[in-house]
């Protein structure tokens, strides 16, 4: 990740996941350590995953990380009409609602250290245009409340796959 946040020692157990899961966008979430992240941090970001979740009407646990596995049906999509933060929210959505993908976590560590490159997100800036994007989707696909259900109706699917040494030195080359 561009800001250090991410080891590059838990991609096996990302793909060991999407393995198991193939049809699922599967997604490093910084849920170990949490208390790590800044308090603003972690407000925002869970704000942000109830609003994606809406959006994808699926449960999603850190909807913010960047690091993620797509499957390749996610090239299928259009273009999504976004960029920035505002990108990331979009394939979610999008692979969700138009794919029929689910979303799976596997739990990393939250890493925030003063010697990391600073991130470029805006908190108001970016948080503003994720929500509008999110909004015009709620309402593009319609079934407003069925999608908040099916969103909050159980918590995320969050997975913690054991990678066997043998298949992290497969993975790597």
């Amino acid at each position: 990740d561009g800001d250090g946040q991410h080891l590059a020692s838990d991609v096996p157990r990302l793909l060991a996941a999407a393995r198991q899961y193939p049809r699922h966008i599967v997604i490093g979430a910084r849920i170990r350590n949490r208390e790590q992240q800044p308090p603003a941090r972690r407000r925002a970001n869970a704000v942000a995953d109830w609003g994606i979740s809406w959006g994808a009407g699926v449960p999603i646990a850190d909807s913010q990380s960047g690091q993620r596995y797509y499957p390749r049906a996610v090239l299928a999509l259009a273009d999504p009409q976004a960029e920035d933060f505002v990108f990331e929210a979009a394939l979610l959505i999008s692979a969700c609602r138009e794919l029929g993908l689910g979303v799976i976590s596997v739990p990393i560590d939250s890493r925030y250290q003063p010697e990391f490159r600073r991130s470029h997100f805006r908190p108001i800036r970016d948080i503003a245009r994720i929500a509008l994007y999110t909004s015009k989707r709620i309402l593009h696909y319609g079934h407003i409340f069925a999608a908040h259900r099916r969103a909050t109706a159980q918590p995320p699917l969050v997975i913690d796959p054991p990678v066997h040494e043998s298949e992290a030195l497969t993975e790597a080359r």
